[in-house]
């Protein structure tokens, strides 16, 4: 059976559909490829008729003459005739990934070992094949060696990787079968870019590298005698950048400490005080010095601002404190740093920067006994700035007592009830005497829908005049607030009966109000009509809000209830 594909991608297609069976295409055959890109495959096998017209159907031509056959190879399965492609980059290679190093003579094998140990590989095997190339195996082999085996030019050293079960491709090289090619058992199958170089090799346990590798001692070493007279090194401690960045625990008070402390008192709350203790020292130029510590508690420690050295806990170690944001060079144990500088647990030590090294700070260690500290608030005495019972008879001078007076009761609700209600007569057929009853009832349900209807808000026809009247109010009430003089100042009144005009222009009637009461409680002696103004507007106010508190259950408002209200 002699097939000519038309193309590389119809035998793959082919293949790939199970059109040519899988044991068909994995047993030998003689295959070439054509000037024109065509594939031809010689086989001894024969397909299945349905395979054949679906082959002929993508442009397969089975050819009975070797007429225009090229030269051909023996493949050992069909997919070796297809071209694989060679990538640009190289393929990641991770630590433990296996990697055979194809050397075509065993005097190569030294060096390329050599190089290996150097760059700290020693995880080597080797295996030597009948024509006397050599094949190194390295676990995790250096990036290295790597780019050379990949850009070698002559083959003197090729790398293979392992795409499938004892099938090794070069590195960069990907085939689109390789997946699915199974060599026979106890070879392993090497792929390579030209078709005609794919080769099997017997599957023999590799060797240990070490079995060919003679190490050379050196003379043998001289043996040295002990000796006590190597001088201490002495190390100076100093401060550098780093350590733990949060809030200090104690802060160290040098420069007016006393004023620091107690206006720090006058402010800060009662809970602050009770979570510090502080200890007082004196400092060489006679000067107090106050350590302030914040106690141990549940709670995070308050944050604290002093001008003052602010320090933190080192290592966990209690008592011992570096500045914040500062740390011990050279970096040592926790027990070498609490020996040499807090083995005391009385005493509580911090490091006071004391000048520059370099990029370095000096210091000196300062103690102070721990029994020395003391809770701030023992320290704090809150008293009274003022004279209590001076307060007390200003505060009682200016008491208001009002006069007595006499509410009577209001029985109009039952009296309401108690009126059984008749219903009214028609005109035809009521009497004369009752007619101007019924006519003085009627006038004043006019009159209360009239004042209903001028309950309702306005709104404001033209929003260009709700702007203009904004605009003046809020003119008036920031002149207003700008005048220095005191609230009661009877030059004030004209700008309390502006914004309440303004206010009442822009149905604002609860803010009216008050700006009416303010002028009657500042000038009680006001006109008749200035009166009469306050009173329509609580009115108003009073209708509008719908106080059922002096109004019936449906929320109507009367004059005379304000009246009553307001007196």
């Amino acid at each position: 059976m002699l097939l000519q594909f038309p193309d590389e991608q119809t035998l793959a297609l082919a293949l790939n559909s199970q059109t040519v069976p899988a044991d068909v295409a994995e047993l030998c055959a003689r295959a070439g490829r054509g000037d024109d890109g065509s594939i031809w495959i010689e086989s001894n096998s024969k397909l299945a008729r349905a395979a054949q017209q679906q082959l002929k159907h993508w442009g397969v031509e089975f050819r009975r003459t070797r007429r225009g056959q090229p030269e051909m190879m023996d493949v050992r399965c069909w997919p070796q005739i297809i071209s694989g492609r060679l990538e640009s980059t190289l393929e990641h290679v991770g630590e433990r990934t296996v990697v055979l190093f194809e050397l075509p003579a065993p005097d190569q094998l030294p060096g390329l070992v050599n190089e290996l140990l150097r760059q700290g590989n020693d995880r080597l095997s080797f295996q030597t094949l009948t024509d006397s190339t050599v094949l190194l195996k390295v676990i995790g082999p250096p990036y290295y060696t790597l780019l050379r085996a990949s850009e070698e030019r002559d083959r003197q050293l090729r790398a293979y990787v392992e795409v499938a079960p004892r099938v090794w491709a070069p590195l960069r090289y990907k085939h689109p079968f390789s997946a699915a090619l199974e060599p026979a058992a106890g070879e392993l199958l090497f792929l390579d870019p030209d078709p005609s170089q794919w080769r099997t090799v017997p599957d023999e346990p590799f060797r240990d590298v070490y079995e060919l590798l003679s190490l050379k001692l050196p003379s043998q070493p001289a043996i040295l005698s002990h000796t006590d007279s190597f001088p201490h090194l002495e190390v100076p401690l100093l401060l550098a950048r780093g350590g733990q960045d949060h809030a200090p625990e104690i802060w160290v008070l040098t420069e007016n400490a006393v004023d620091q402390l107690e206006q720090f008192v006058r402010a800060a709350t009662d809970r602050v005080v009770d979570r510090l203790a502080f200890a007082v020292a004196e400092s060489p130029d006679e000067e107090p010095v106050i350590i302030v510590r914040v106690r141990p508690g549940r709670s995070a420690p308050p944050v604290l601002v002093f001008d003052g050295l602010g320090c933190v806990p080192y290592l966990r170690i209690p008592n011992l404190f570096v500045p914040m944001g500062q740390r011990i060079h050279p970096p040592l144990r926790r027990d070498a740093v609490r020996e040499i500088l807090a083995e005391d647990d009385s005493q509580l030590v911090w490091l006071h920067p004391a000048g520059t090294s370099g990029s370095y700070t000096e210091f000196s260690a300062r103690m102070i006994a721990d029994s020395a500290f003391l809770p701030l608030s023992s320290w704090v005495d809150y008293v009274l700035d003022q004279d209590r019972e001076i307060l007390q008879a200003w505060r009682q001078s200016h008491s208001f007592d009002f006069e007595g007076f006499v509410c009577p009761s209001d029985n109009t609700k039952a009296r309401r009830k108690a009126a059984p209600k008749q219903a009214e007569p028609q005109d035809d057929e009521m009497p004369v005497s009752e007619k101007p009853q019924v006519e003085a009832k009627e006038q004043k349900r006019r009159r209360v829908r009239s004042l209903k209807n001028d309950l309702v808000r306005k709104p404001v026809e033209v929003d260009e005049e709700r702007e203009r009247l904004q605009a003046e109010l809020t003119k008036v009430e920031q002149s207003f607030l700008q005048d220095e003089g005191p609230l009661d100042d009877p030059a004030r009144s004209e700008s309390w009966w502006t914004m309440a005009d303004l206010n009442a222009a822009l149905n604002r009637w609860s803010d009216s109000s008050i700006c009416h009461q303010q002028l009657v409680w500042q000038a009680p002696n006001l006109s008749a009509d200035a009166l009469e103004s306050w009173l329509e507007n609580e009115v108003v106010a009073a209708r509008a809000s719908q106080l059922r508190c002096i109004g019936d259950t449906e929320g109507n408002v009367a004059k005379s209830d304000v009246i009553r209200t307001l007196g």
